[in-house]
């Protein structure tokens, strides 16, 4: 297009009238080209054509013989909207029909491609025969008020939004509120009632509208549900968890609550309070402290058998074994063959039953006679029980390798205790015409999920500390692992006395002892081929007196 030619005063059509003189017609249309409105006439004798243009229209930046024209010849058609130029089309032929007034709002092009909104006003001009023989119109730029309008659209979208997810947060509250098996209070900046929810109504028996507006205290019994102390310490720290209180039924009855109040800033409410119903939490508690007594009591009177095993059965015992040994040294041929067995048999008896009265005190003192931990060397602690049991293993032709061992808290009689069973265990327990192999190793853990993923002890409890598993690994008669949980009760043997010594109590003792350090003990084994005994305590004890 040809660059912007400015419109004159002299271009504009001579038989342009405003049915004014000469000179107020001048004057009028200078008035008119002043103004940032554009104005403009259409002939409508014959063919449409633009007959005057105000110079406003040159913000356009198009030439102004685009302008003038014929028809489709003019410039109109190609800056407009395409659907708002269709639109016009079929709306002219309607007003043409009936010589109405016309108002548009459309879309057009200036020549830089911005797109701006446009408001037509026009109506028709009659000549002196009455005919129609123009239209005359204005038109205003309402681009700004569009994007304003658009702009406010957007903003109201957004708070029609707003208002939806707060109406659904709302019914959220709602929800929780109604499904919440505590009692929820809102109180109000004076200590009054606002709402409550179903939980507070089943709980304390009125009904909403009987509390709604009512003073905390008619459900605290007191003028306020707080202590001046415990009141301070809520504006100190906008909340209070677990205050224990009683809270008044309607009924007259009270129940004991834990109460946890938050302040809520900025709004009507003050307060919500949440109470928790404690009543059967106080019973099982009082419940725990009676068993706790009664455990105590029955503590003792394991004490008392412990001390009447320790010196009244064994003192029979020991007469029995020493009237044992005179009979046969000074009557043996008295006796005879028969006799002499019958001595044997009960000599035999009472050392068993001795053996078996040690072995029920050493688990009974697991407890009660335990010493304070203190730093104990394993390594020490097994090399001793090497030493303890080296005849043991030059009879049965074995072999004890001890490898790197960590240093524990621990009970150090213990510790020798547990291992020098396990170890003893492993050497007795061996299969004929096999050398007993026994293997002592440790693993150091820093973490129990570590632990955990190994597979080596999945039940292990204690606090998050690390911890050392030492395994003690044989090449004996093994045993099916479907009596795994069996061979650590009191009592319980697997193999005939005839097959092997013992009472039955020694891993029932290492259970114990490992309890006792905050540990475990667990075994795997294939019958025929050996076990394998995990041992897992912390390295260090929270506590020294256990």
């Amino acid at each position: 297009m040809n660059e912007i030619t400015p419109i004159q005063t002299n271009q504009i059509p001579p038989n342009l009238s405003l049915e004014r003189d000469d000179v107020d017609a001048v004057d009028f249309k200078k008035f008119f080209e002043s103004l940032s409105v554009m104005f403009y006439i259409v002939s409508t004798k014959g063919e449409k054509r633009v007959t005057y243009l105000s110079p406003a229209f040159e913000s356009l930046g198009y030439p102004v013989e685009h302008w003038y024209g014929e028809g489709k010849k003019t410039i109109f058609h190609q800056i407009m909207h395409p659907e708002d130029y269709k639109m016009i089309l079929e709306e002219n032929e309607k007003v043409d029909r009936v010589a109405g007034e016309t108002d548009y709002e459309y879309r057009i092009y200036t020549r830089s491609g911005e797109m701006r909104w446009w408001k037509d006003f026009s109506r028709p001009h009659y000549d002196e025969r009455g005919e129609m023989d123009k239209w005359v119109g204005m038109i205003y730029d309402i681009t700004d008020q569009k994007l304003a309008s658009e702009e406010l659209g957007k903003a109201n979208k957004k708070l029609e939004s707003s208002a939806a997810k707060l109406s659904s947060a709302y019914n959220l509250v709602e929800d929780i509120l109604r499904s919440m098996a505590d009692p929820v209070i809102a109180v109000d900046d004076h200590g009054y009632i606002e709402r409550v929810n179903q939980a507070t109504i089943d709980t304390l028996g009125y009904s909403a509208d009987e509390l709604k507006g009512q003073p905390i205290g008619i459900i605290t019994g007191t003028e306020t549900y707080l202590s001046d102390e415990e009141f301070n310490q809520l504006l100190r720290e906008a909340r209070l968890v677990g205050l224990e209180k009683d809270v008044v039924r309607k009924d007259g009855t009270t129940l004991r609550v834990a109460i946890s109040t938050s302040l809520l800033k900025g709004r009507n409410t003050a307060a919500v309070i949440v109470a928790k119903d404690i009543s059967s939490r106080i019973e099982y508690e009082r419940q725990m402290r009676q068993y706790a007594r009664k455990l105590e009591r029955t503590n003792i009177e394991l004490q008392d058998f412990a001390y009447v095993a320790s010196h009244d059965l064994q003192e029979p015992l020991r007469k029995i074994q020493a009237f044992g040994d005179r009979l046969q040294t000074k009557h043996s041929e008295a006796l005879g063959e028969q006799g002499n067995d019958y001595i044997e048999r009960m000599r035999d008896s009472a050392s068993r039953m001795q053996r078996l009265i040690n072995d029920l005190l050493s688990f009974s003192r697991v407890n009660s006679k335990a010493k304070p931990f203190e730093t104990v060397d394993m390594n020490v602690i097994m090399s001793e029980i090497a030493s303890d049991l080296e005849i043991r293993t030059e009879q049965t032709n074995g072999r004890i390798e001890i490898g790197e061992l960590p240093t524990i808290d621990a009970d150090p009689v213990q510790m020798r205790q547990l291992f020098q069973n396990l170890v003893g265990n492993s050497l007795k327990f061996h299969r004929k015409d096999v050398s007993p192999v026994v293997k002592i190793s440790a693993e150091v853990f820093e973490e129990l999920d570590s632990l955990a993923d190994s597979g080596l002890d999945k039940d292990f409890v204690g606090s998050a500390r690390n911890v050392c598993q030492i395994t003690v690994s044989d090449n004996g008669i093994g045993f099916e692992e479907k009596y795994l949980d069996r061979i650590f009760t009191v009592f319980q043997r697997l193999h005939g006395r005839s097959e092997y010594e013992g009472s039955g109590i020694g891993l029932a003792v290492c259970r114990k002892i490992a309890d006792r350090h905050e540990g475990t003990v667990h075994a795997e084994s294939k019958l025929n081929e050996g076990s394998m005994f995990f041992v897992t305590l912390p390295i260090k004890q929270l506590s020294k007196e256990k």
